[in-house]
C-alpha cells in the first residue's frame, strides 16, 4: 500500500512539472545544477532546500577548508571575510585543515565547468565557474572561485550557504505564490534551473519566502535576453532589483542567519 501511494505521489510530481514548463534535469556537457551546484550520484532525488538528510550537515558546526595557494593574499582576505560572517551571525566555524579527512578545497576552477561571463546591468554577474557541492559529502570536496569573477564577498557567502546545506530559494514549493516565472525568457535547456520541489523534497524549516535572500536568483537569471527579467516578483513594494540583493549587500537577510542556525540546531 506504502508502494502504491509513493508511486502515485512521484506521479503527480511528473505531472505537475510537465504542466508548469518545468523539465527534468538534463544537462548538456560541462553544465551546473541551477547554475552553480555540482552534484553526487543520487542528489537530485529527495534532497532540496535546506537538506532533508541531517547526515549532510557538517559534524560539530565545522567546516575544515584548504584554500589554493592561486589566490592573492587580497583574494584570500576576502575569502576569510565571507568566513567570518558565518561566525559573526550564525554557530557556523570554518578552520583551516590539517590532516582532517573531510574538507573544502577552494580553488579556481577552469575548464570543463567554466564559460564566459555576463555582466547583467553592471550589477550581477552570472558564471558558471562559481559552484559548491550541498552539503557534506566527505573527502576532499571542491569549492569553486574562479579569479576574478568569483572574488566577490556576496558570491562566496553564497556559495558556503551551499556547503552548509542549502539550495536555492526561489526552489521552495511555495514559491509560485511569490514570483512569477517568465519561461518564454528562458533557453530550453536551462528551464529546469527554476523547479521548484514539494515538501517531500525540501524543508523551509518554518520560514517564509525571502525574496531578498542571498540563496535567490537575481531577476534576470539564465535570461535569453537580459532586458526582460527570468522572475519576478508578485507582493506589492518589491522590485527586481530586490531579489537575491544580499548578494549585492554582501550580508545575510535575518531570514538567512534564522535558517542557518535552525538547521544546525544553534
Amino acid at each position: 500500500m506504502l508502494f502504491v501511494v509513493f508511486l502515485l505521489m512521484v506521479g503527480f510530481t511528473f505531472a505537475s512539472k510537465t504542466e508548469s514548463n518545468e523539465t527534468f534535469w538534463s544537462p548538456m556537457k560541462g553544465e551546473l545544477f541551477e547554475g552553480d551546484i555540482k552534484l553526487v550520484p543520487g542528489q537530485i532525488d529527495f534532497d532540496r532546500n535546506a537538506v532533508l538528510d541531517r547526515s549532510s550537515r557538517w559534524p560539530h558546526n565545522t567546516i575544515y577548508y584548504k584554500i589554493d595557494s592561486v589566490f592573492t593574499p587580497a583574494q584570500r582576505e576576502v575569502i576569510l571575510q565571507a568566513m567570518e560572517e558565518y561566525q559573526k551571525h550564525t554557530c557556523i566555524k570554518f578552520v583551516e585543515r590539517r590532516n582532517e579527512e573531510n574538507y573544502i578545497f577552494i580553488h579556481s576552477s577552469v575548464g570543463k565547468f567554466t564559460r564566459p561571463v555576463q555582466i547583467i546591468n553592471k550589477k550581477y554577474c552570472s558564471v558558471n565557474s562559481c559552484w559548491s557541492h550541498v552539503g557534506k559529502v566527505g573527502g576532499l570536496q571542491e569549492f569553486s572561485l574562479q579569479t576574478p569573477a568569483c572574488i566577490n564577498k556576496g558570491i562566496i557567502m553564497h556559495e558556503m550557504m551551499h556547503t552548509i546545506g542549502f539550495w536555492h530559494e526561489q526552489s521552495r514549493a511555495d514559491r509560485d505564490d511569490y514570483v512569477n516565472i517568465h519561461w518564454d525568457n528562458i533557453r530550453a535547456h536551462e528551464k529546469h534551473n527554476f523547479n521548484k520541489y514539494t515538501l517531500f523534497e525540501i524543508d523551509h524549516l518554518k520560514e517564509t519566502y525571502d525574496y531578498k535572500s542571498i540563496m535567490h536568483y537575481h531577476a534576470w537569471a539564465f535570461a535569453l535576453d537580459f532586458n526582460k527579467p527570468t522572475l519576478s516578483p508578485k507582493a506589492p513594494g518589491v522590485s527586481l532589483n530586490d531579489l537575491g540583493v544580499a548578494v549585492k549587500l554582501e550580508q545575510f537577510t535575518d531570514g538567512d542567519k534564522r535558517k542557518i542556525n535552525k538547521y544546525y540546531e544553534c
